[in-house]
């Protein structure tokens, strides 16, 4: 009986990866038109796979991390936050085989910056602290 499992684990978790994927190019597409609203809410979307897929997160939090340094381009510093804060969540996690202290350093410091420009300076200063 327990090798009848496998299959089924492994039909769930290609399902999830499916899923995964069509989630993450429709944000793509989303973010391609300008809708960043809709990215957010798509990679959100992917992300409640994640638990199913693990390797995916380093993969994740590039993306984030990637459209939040478009956005801090573009001075829309309050919504390269809110990527930034998901993205620092995934880097940090101890399921993310790719964990790196460089990739979070640079995180903190971007999400240092956005504080900076926004004018929260006691934010900025915290995320300092938080660099490895």
């Amino acid at each position: 009986m327990e090798t009848a499992g496998k299959p089924r684990e492994s039909s769930q978790k290609q399902l999830a990866k499916v899923v995964f994927e069509l989630f993450m190019g429709a944000a793509e597409c989303a973010w391609e038109k300008g809708d960043t609203e809709s990215a957010f809410v798509l990679v959100e979307n992917a992300a409640k796979k994640i638990d199913d897929l693990p390797e995916e997160i380093d993969f994740l939090a590039s993306i984030q991390y990637n459209f939040a340094v478009v956005l801090h381009q573009q001075k829309s510093y309050e919504d390269s936050k809110r990527w930034l804060k998901n993205c620092l969540e995934y880097r940090q996690d101890s399921r993310n085989k790719k964990r790196s202290s460089p990739k979070i350093a640079k995180t903190l410091r971007l999400m240092g910056s956005c504080e900076l420009e926004t004018g929260n300076v006691h934010e900025a200063v915290k995320y300092s602290d938080l660099l490895p």
